[in-house]
């Protein structure tokens, strides 16, 4: 069981990795910062637009990222 999830995990990562795009809205980076400050993290968490995703995420074990859908307008 533990497989097929580690499975499932690499295959997600390797459809999203040639479609995210890097956040760069303040908005979101600032929350992020209060967050990470309220709950004393100091380590560096990158955030990710993606498109095609219905709900956020958070992927990676050694490097943390956090994905987010993009805002269909």
């Amino acid at each position: 069981m533990a497989i097929k999830s580690i499975y499932k995990q690499i295959i997600f990562h390797s459809k999203i990795q040639n479609i995210t795009y890097i956040v760069t809205d303040e908005v979101i980076i600032k929350s992020l910062q209060e967050q990470k400050k309220a709950l004393n993290i100091k380590r560096d968490i990158n955030v990710f637009k993606v498109d095609g995703l219905s709900s956020p995420a958070l992927i990676g074990i050694i490097k943390n990222r956090i994905i987010i859908p993009i805002a269909q307008i």
